[in-house]
């Protein structure tokens, strides 16, 4: 749930921190502590609307790409990379816009959405995108060797056992902590044979 707002015009105050953090100086994002970032960061290409999960942001405004974390929204218009999972934070380009820095409430309802729609993110995400891989290897070869490496990494308790585009999929979803991971393969291989 997001209760508190803060806005950075000020660079010299040190750490950050509120549930949304709307920086308007460009603080490195590492030190600022909050769930959802709104980083005025703009280059001057384009100003767009920000779409995350199929979800169109109407208090804000993205006028900027970003340039690392795993990609979770895109410009409506020109397709552009706007919004990241960096650092457990989602990190979007842009600026809200004038009226909604004076009564944040209706920016802080719209960003409530977008957070609890990335906490699909983790272990579901993940679930999903590697069933649908084992599914797609089974409709082609009629046998699925990720499940084989998955077993293998489980049975071992070891993740370098897990080849790169499984674990491509487990970057994408951020889900990172070893336990994590292993939650997640013991639940397709559930999953998988009941």
């Amino acid at each position: 749930m997001l209760h508190s707002i803060e806005i950075i015009r000020d660079p010299s105050k040190g750490a950050y921190s509120a549930d949304v953090v709307i920086d308007l100086v460009g603080i490195e994002t590492s030190l600022i502590n909050a769930k959802i970032v709104i980083a005025y960061r703009c280059t001057g290409d384009f100003v767009d609307v920000p779409v995350i999960r199929n979800r169109e942001l109407h208090t804000v405004f993205s006028c900027g790409a970003v340039s690392s974390g795993s990609v979770i929204g895109y410009g409506k218009y020109t397709g552009a990379p706007v919004a990241a999972l960096l650092e457990n934070k989602i990190v979007i380009i842009g600026r809200p816009f004038h009226i909604y820095l004076k009564r944040p409430t209706r920016l802080l309802e719209e960003l409530r959405d977008v957070a609890a729609a990335n906490l699909l993110l983790g272990s579901e995400c993940a679930k999903k995108k590697i069933m649908e891989l084992i599914i797609g290897e089974r409709k082609a070869k009629r046998l699925s060797r990720s499940v084989q490496f998955l077993e293998l990494a489980l049975r071992s308790r070891d993740t370098s056992a897990i080849p790169s585009f499984i674990a491509e999929i487990f970057y994408e979803c951020n889900v990172t902590k070893e336990d994590d991971v292993f939650s997640v393969i013991d639940q397709v291989l559930s999953d998988l044979y009941p």
